[in-house]
């Protein structure tokens, strides 16, 4: 809660009156996980402050403002680099109450809102606590009633080297004490040399007639010993385990129920990522519905993952040749083959990051036999494509071939002669003329300037003028430039007068992804002036019936492309819906459909066409890799009452009441649905958006289909 003293001291900081010199600055965000913020020297402005932490009176962080802050340079105090965000020990366990102090490192001075308290989320400390918490009985009767007579069998397949031996036995302990009844662990010590691995594994082997072990002669990677233990597994279904991991009692139940399914050939779960202290939580890492696309861009799951012993052998189990990225190169080869995939929305394994991972030591090779296995699967799914390395660590780029025809380009607009005059001399200038023809669908302009650019326009050849009379329906403009003008054009692109156009390629980069047989509709990110992100996809049934993702995140950090959580940002994936602002599609998928829906004349035309899309098997693609600048609501901002659109939103959560119920699939259930996206929900989720989540990869159309089903789980953070 602001004060009033603190009120004040924000408005002369912030406003007209000069701040007293030294440091100033205010405490944005302080979580379980990390303290956000700004600071800056009013007596040196250039002076990066360094800060300090201190919880219980020790120093607990330390870091310094190295994060670009528009609004405090804006508002005229200091250079723009005075932002902070330093993470705290994941040790820490906070208790609803406790506080942080931060202060400047150099003077020992408090910042403004210093002390702070901890935002303490119930759902993460429900997690951090449920195993401490679970009694043996309760343990006894969650195996009782999980045993179900029809549930399938699984093998778990370890391989094992060198493992610190506190590691190994916590991930042994983790298989044993599931609650899932049938499983054995497959155990392939691979040449181990530590003399104390082949005794850890000997003694659990002879306390558990499930637990297997194999020993390889000589030491032959992860690859091959994997491959080992699925020769050795007598189950049906596997699972794919790291010697210095955990997994959640439910792991191997939540697994087996997904199976159920018959057409699920691989599930993947949910997973937090933790330091080398396996309680001590880094991110809760959780995935959206399967997305080939978005996997190929950002490899965003390799366990938990089961799959069927039949699909192993028939993608040629684990290339041998690899010693890093062996599991994303087998992910992809059994994705080409599987039936279904589902995504079990549970947090049900825990991967150990340390500075011993061979993903973190390796990470050049990691970029370059990844780039080689997504090229692989490339050619034999989708020829022509080539990959190059992303814009961060374990991202990359698919470049699809160009599909040749022209895009007729609409822009409704009314008036405002400098944004449009933006928005086509922008196109014009990144764009070859003979790929696009422009119409500008003019809603009764009565400014002579904006009239006579129009004129000059059609004059010059450079656009097509559609009139529209009456009042305004952005979906009925929208039909009628494409019946009128749409007949010899195979692409449309709905774009607003108020965006800018910013690199070349951009309209070849969106046709390239729209013109493929399995997608109906694309969108790129879009960024306001200030380059915070507009939009990054819709989400359905987030923050209302839909709102738009990633919204007010920095889309570039230091110059640099952000790429978000799980690389969001910068990847090409699946998404509901992308917003009409820029939206490119097939004609033939446009008249498929029936056009923009003109009973949804201002509100949510764009996410209706998009979910009808969707729900014909289309694809519908957010493109990272695009960039366009939108200057939103800057030509329409004095009609609030007009944007509101009550009539609108009421319409479209009755005709898609089931979908925002259930949940959007491509937004995982345990992040917010309100407030900013994808951080972790502190309300529990609803049981039918927690549910399996099952992608079909074979359809009669080429096109992949999505539905949920229930998976008997037991709310949020249920692992």
């Amino acid at each position: 809660m602001v004060t009033r003293p603190l009120k004040r001291w924000l408005r002369r900081l912030l406003g007209t009156a000069k701040p007293p010199p030294g440091v100033v600055g205010h405490v944005d965000i302080a979580c379980e996980t990390f303290v956000k913020g700004w600071a800056l020297d009013t007596a040196d402005r250039d002076r990066a402050i360094g800060i300090e932490i201190l919880h219980h009176g020790a120093v607990v962080a330390r870091g310094a403002t190295d994060i670009a802050r528009d609004d405090v340079a804006k508002a005229g105090h200091g250079k723009l680099l005075t932002g902070f965000r330093l993470d705290l020990p994941a040790g820490i366990a906070f208790a609803a109450g406790d506080t942080v102090e931060i202060r400047d490192a150099a003077t020992g001075r408090p910042i403004l809102g210093s002390p702070v308290r901890i935002d303490v989320n119930p759902n993460f400390v429900r997690f951090r606590d449920r195993l401490r918490s679970v009694p043996a009985a309760t343990a006894a009767r969650f195996m009782r009633r999980h045993g179900r007579a029809d549930a399938p069998a699984i093998s778990v397949i370890m391989p094992v080297y060198n493992t610190p031996a506190a590691w190994l036995e916590q991930a042994i302990a983790s298989v044993t004490a599931q609650w899932h009844a049938c499983w054995e662990l497959v155990c392939v010590d691979d040449c181990s040399t530590a003399p104390d691995t082949a005794a850890i594994l000997a003694r659990h082997a002879a306390s558990d007639p499930r637990i297997t072990i194999v020993r390889t002669a000589t030491n032959g990677g992860i690859a091959k010993a994997t491959n080992a233990g699925v020769a050795a597994a007598s189950h049906a279904i596997v699972a794919f385990m790291d010697h210095d991991d955990v997994l959640e009692p439910s792991a191997l139940h939540a697994m087996a129920m997904a199976f159920l399914r018959e057409e699920v050939d691989l599930a993947y779960s949910d997973e937090v990522v933790t330091d080398e202290n396996i309680d001590h939580f880094l991110e809760f890492s959780g995935r959206p519905a399967l997305s080939f696309d978005y996997y190929l861009c950002h490899p965003y799951f390799v366990h938990f993952v089961a799959c069927r012993k039949a699909l192993v052998h028939a993608a040629g189990g684990f290339d041998e040749s690899l010693p890093v990225s062996q599991d994303v190169d087998f992910v992809l080869r059994a994705l080409e083959r599987a039936r279904a995939v589902a995504h079990v929305p549970l947090f049900l394994y825990r991967w150990r990051t340390h500075r011993t991972s061979t993903g973190h030591g390796k990470a050049d090779q990691v970029t370059a036999n990844t780039c080689q296995a997504l090229a692989r699967s490339l050619a034999r799914v989708h020829p022509g494509c080539t990959v190059v390395p992303g814009h961060t660590f374990n991202t990359y780029r698919v470049i699809w071939p160009d599909v040749p025809g022209r895009t007729l380009i609409v822009v409704p607009t009314r008036n405002a002669l400098a944004f449009l005059k933006t928005t086509v001399e922008s196109i014009e200038r990144h764009t070859p003329r003979a790929e696009y023809d422009l119409v500008i669908v003019d809603h009764e302009s009565d400014d002579p300037a904006t009239r006579r650019y129009l004129a000059r326009l059609e004059a010059e050849g450079r656009a097509r003028l559609h009139p529209y009379r009456g009042r305004f329906n952005f979906s009925r403009m929208n039909n009628e430039a494409v019946r009128a003008h749409g007949a010899e054009t195979p692409f449309v692109l709905f774009l607003n007068n108020d965006v800018e156009i910013v690199s070349d390629g951009w309209l070849g980069r969106l046709r390239s992804l729209a013109g493929r047989r399995d997608v109906g509709a694309v969108g790129p990110m879009l960024v306001y002036g200030n380059d915070l992100v507009q939009h990054a996809g819709v989400i359905v049934g987030f923050n209302g019936p839909a709102e738009h993702a990633l919204k007010l995140v920095p889309a570039y950090l230091d110059r640099v492309r952000n790429a978000g959580p799980n690389a969001a940002l910068t990847s090409t994936r699946d998404v509901s819906a992308v917003t009409g602002a820029c939206l490119m599609t097939r004609r033939e998928v446009f008249a498929e459909v029936g056009g923009f829906d003109e009973t949804l004349d201002i509100g949510f035309n764009d996410t209706d066409l998009c979910l009808r899309i969707g729900a014909r098997g289309y694809r519908v693609l957010y493109d990272g890799d695009v960039v366009i600048r939108h200057y939103e609501s800057a030509t329409r901002n004095a009609a609030e009452a007009l944007l509101k659109h009550p009539e609108n939103t009421a319409a479209f959560k009755a005709r898609w009441k089931e979908a925002i119920a259930a949940g959007d699939p491509f937004y995982n259930p345990h992040f917010a649905s309100e407030g900013a996206d994808h951080v972790l929900r502190r309300n529990r989720a609803d049981l039918r958006q927690v549910a399996l989540r099952v992608t079909r990869t074979e359809a009669p159309n080429g096109k992949a289909t999505a539905d949920k089903s229930l998976a008997g789980s037991r709310g949020p953070l249920q692992g």
